[in-house]
Order: C-alpha cells, then sequence, then structure tokens
C-alpha cells in the first residue's frame, strides 16, 4: 500500500501560489545557452559574448533508428 501523503502533498502544491508562478514562468535548470566547442582563444569567446560570432559549419544528419521508451 502507498503511503497516504504525497496525494495531500500534491492537492496543495496544484492549488498553490508557487505552482502558479512556476507554471507561468521559465524556469531553466541549467545553461540556457552554452558556448560551442572549437573556441580558438580569448578573442573568439569575446566575440561570442557581444554576438559577433556566427558558426559557420553543416550541423550533423539525424540518423534514423529506433527507441523504446519504458
Amino acid at each position: 500500500m502507498l503511503h497516504p501523503l504525497p496525494e495531500p502533498v500534491a492537492d496543495a502544491w496544484d492549488a498553490s501560489r508557487a505552482a502558479e508562478a512556476w507554471h507561468e514562468g521559465f524556469y531553466p535548470l541549467g545553461a540556457v545557452v552554452q558556448l560551442p566547442g572549437g573556441l580558438r582563444g580569448e578573442a573568439d569567446k569575446r566575440a561570442w559574448d557581444i554576438g559577433n560570432f556566427d558558426l559557420n559549419g553543416k550541423l550533423p544528419g539525424a540518423e534514423p533508428g529506433s527507441a523504446r521508451v519504458t
């Protein structure tokens, strides 16, 4: 038998102001933007930081495959 506490806790969360704020906001769990690999030095990093850096390369294609979700 499952413990009876999780259900009232979940119900209290769903009705809380915190849950409302969570559902309406954007809360990244990690860095929003990550530096690309292959920067050659400080000049490249500065260019990336101020938005003067373009990545000009081919992206790898997606290989077909199968997946199983359990």
